[in-house]
Formats: structure tokens, C-alpha cells, sequence
């Protein structure tokens, strides 16, 4: 029994690894443009360091065309 919970709980500690995800730095917000610009520091993946990673928002209101960005 004391194997089989030992297996489990490193099925468990593998799964949490493969979908955790962590980064830390700083971080400037433009109120003009509705951008936030994240400056990574280091994360839980270290070739990401440097990297920039954006996520645009393409929304319709009123007839008008807006865009939001976020980078990080």
C-alpha cells in the first residue's frame, strides 16, 4: 500500500509541475494605449527570461474597432 500512495503522490507532484506556471518582474501600465507591458525577471522557465510574449484583443463596440495588447 505505502508504494502505491508513494506512486501516487508522485503522479500527483508531476502533474502539478506540467500545468503550473510562474514568472516574476515588473510591470508599466499605459492608460493612453490600454497596455500593460510585463519585464520578466525569471520564471519557472528559464529560457524565457528576456522573451517577450504579447496577447492582443481585438473587440467591435459601437461600430468601433478597438485593440488591447498585452505584453509580457
Amino acid at each position: 500500500m505505502r508504494r502505491e500512495a508513494l506512486s501516487d503522490g508522485a503522479k500527483l507532484a508531476a502533474q502539478a509541475f506540467d500545468t503550473y506556471y510562474a514568472y516574476f518582474g515588473t510591470c508599466e501600465f499605459d492608460a493612453a494605449k490600454s497596455v500593460i507591458t510585463h519585464h520578466l525577471k525569471a520564471s519557472l522557465s528559464p529560457y524565457e527570461t528576456g522573451v517577450h510574449l504579447k496577447l492582443i484583443v481585438r473587440s467591435q463596440q459601437n461600430a468601433e474597432s478597438r485593440v488591447r495588447t498585452l505584453a509580457w
